[in-house]
């Protein structure tokens, strides 16, 4: 167990902090800037956690992931600050540590903290790193965890002061762009402070991902993000494919040395206007892509950065740039010669690289036209023998295999799988008819769902067989119903087309209307696409079929009730509703 007396405590303009075991930060306690004295301080880091044969103290902010190797041969050494001695303290606002690393003798890590005041004050950690030994040492990974409160297990619901989980944990919004990366900590609730982390003078990040472990765990956990400085170990070790990044590694000859920055700062902001705003405050380049980072290369992208002056943009792939800066950032729009990836960078007068990937996408027509080309000449099964004959089956993108073995589909989300590439198909040619394409997914609906997938005198689906030979089992999968019955009610439109169509309209519009009273007679709750059931009630109207319409209508709004009754139970259990806010959108709109 941490011995308390070996703790050391450091206080700044915002933030209150204790380093435990390795210099870690136990607790990271954060003021709104704006309210200093009034403000409600929040605690940032995870609280103690066991995941598999792991602990998240492991990962706290302070914790330093670390891998070298002498010779190019050589496999990478890793290893992490398993403790540290603090330096007498320099004075009341700093603290230095020099951290062991135990299998990298070669190097010498120290930490210091200390704060930098200025229009935004934040604090600032150096880390070190030296080559005391007699030989070069490459170092191919330095990478910092940051384990903090996004774990929603074991918040506490709603108090006498109607403060439940939305302001107990945080979200935490991550964004890899060299000098100008970040992750911005900010509670669910919206309340102020939250926390801005990121590269300082002369450090740029690689690239952010997350610790494996706190991703495989059966807690609600989006995971704990590590931000790597130095990433070629990591991307050799992982098998991760470069794409855009070009992971670095750092040479350092006997008596080298080199410092990176990170910083930490607080805001009362949130994500938007005020994390660029805190950005630049500190000095550091803030990038906003409009109108997305993945956007038709036809339309182009519009980058506006604010901070330190702009020297220059530039991009990766060939493309037109037009650009115009000024003291307080500069703007830029960039429309590609042709569709693909492109990583639009730009420097500021200091010499700092911050940089946004965009993709470019061909048409949009092209691309539903191209993925409805594949579903018709790699997904159908044929087994004339099996349950899944004329299926349309998940497949492997890269070795075009089919997913067809017994054990997938025990569980809804095979099934689910071959609903919804059969719906992909039946909307794209409600809009660009193919004959042949039509055929499939109508040959899809006889061969596959009316013989094998659905109830034929209740209309029940089911979503898992209990072999390839046997109808299907499992029919309390609400998402089930939504799809099938949007599936259906897509080809009956497709007839609008004056595509041929095997069955009338008529007929598909009668078993989606069957299916989805199906889905109420079992009492069951989508969590998805009940705005598209309302566009289907909605058609029914136009069709004179005014009194099913009313019907549906009333069962949804019976359903919109069940779901509201549910949220406030959640809202009461744990003060929020933690899972599907569209459904609770949907649901209040009705009302």
């Amino acid at each position: 167990m941490e011995d308390p007396f070996d703790r050391v405590d450091l206080t700044t303009s915002y933030l209150s902090i204790e380093f435990g075991t390795g210099g870690r930060m136990l607790r990271l306690w954060a003021g709104d800037p704006d309210l200093p004295e009034e403000g409600e301080e929040f605690q940032f880091s995870l609280n103690p956690l066991t995941f598999g044969e792991e602990a998240s103290d492991r990962y706290l902010p302070g914790s330093i992931l670390l891998g070298a190797r002498l010779r190019p041969d050589e496999p990478w050494v890793l290893d992490r600050n398993q403790s540290a001695t603090p330096h007498e303290e320099l004075d009341n606002a700093q603290v230095e540590f020099e951290y062991e690393f135990g299998l990298l003798p070669e190097l010498r890590v120290t930490g210091r903290f200390y704060e930098v005041r200025g229009p935004r004050s934040y604090l600032v950690w150096d880390v070190r790193v030296a080559n005391r030994g007699r030989v070069s040492v490459e170092i191919g990974e330095l990478a910092f965890p940051f384990a903090l409160i996004n774990v929603f297990e074991g918040a506490r619901g709603m108090d006498s002061s109607g403060k439940g989980m939305a302001n107990d944990r945080v979200r935490i919004h991550r964004h890899a762009g060299g000098a100008g990366s970040y992750l911005f900590a900010t509670r669910l609730s919206g309340e102020s402070p939250s926390l801005c982390i990121f590269p300082g003078e002369d450090t740029t990040w690689d690239l952010i991902s997350s610790v494996p472990g706190s991703l495989s765990t059966p807690l609600r956990w989006p995971g704990i993000p590590v931000v790597y400085l130095l990433s070629r170990a990591a991307v050799e070790r992982e098998g991760w494919s470069e794409w855009q990044s070009n992971p670095q590694s750092l040479i350092l000859e006997p008596g080298d040395s080199r410092t990176f920055q990170t910083c930490f700062a607080t805001s009362s902001a949130d994500p938007g206007d005020g994390l660029q705003q805190l950005l630049s405050q500190c000095g550091q380049p803030s990038m906003r892509v409009l109108p997305s980072a993945v956007v038709p290369a036809s339309v182009g992208v519009a980058i506006e950065v604010t901070g330190p002056e702009v020297a220059e943009f530039y991009a990766s792939a060939p493309a037109s740039v037009e650009s115009d800066t000024d003291e307080n950032g500069g703007f830029c729009f960039v429309k590609p010669r042709s569709p693909g990836p492109c990583r639009v960078l730009e420097r500021d007068v200091k010499g700092r690289l911050a940089h946004a990937d965009v993709l470019f996408l061909e048409p949009i027509d092209s691309l539903i036209k191209k993925r409805a080309q594949w579903i018709a000449s790699r997904q159908v099964h044929h087994g004339p023998d099996t349950v899944l004959h004329k299926a349309i089956v998940p497949t492997h993108i890269k070795t075009g295999q089919q997913v067809t073995g017994h054990d997938e589909f025990t569980r809804p989300f095979t099934v689910e799988s071959c609903l919804s590439d059969a719906l992909f198909l039946a909307e794209k040619n409600t809009l660009y008819p193919d004959a042949r394409e039509i055929e499939i997914v109508e040959a899809f609906v006889e061969e596959f769902v009316l013989d094998d997938l659905q109830n034929p005198g209740t209309f029940a689906v089911g979503s898992a067989f209990p072999d390839l030979f046997s109808a299907s089992t499992n029919f309390r999968n609400a998402h089930s119903y939504v799809l099938l019955t949007l599936l259906y009610d897509a080809l009956s439109r497709c007839a609008g087309t004056g595509a041929p169509l095997q069955r009338p309209p008529e007929f598909y519009l009668d078993l989606a209307v069957r299916t989805l009273q199906a889905l109420f007679q079992y009492d069951l709750i989508p969590s998805r696409g009940l705005r598209w059931l309302d566009a289907l009630v909605s058609r029914l109207e136009g069709l004179g079929q005014g009194d099913l319409a009313l019907s549906l209508k009333q069962e949804l709004d019976h359903t919109a009730h069940q779901i509201l009754r549910n949220a406030l139970a959640d809202l009461v259990e744990f003060g929020w509703e933690p899972t599907v806010p569209d459904r609770i959108g949907w649901a209040a709109s009705r009302l």
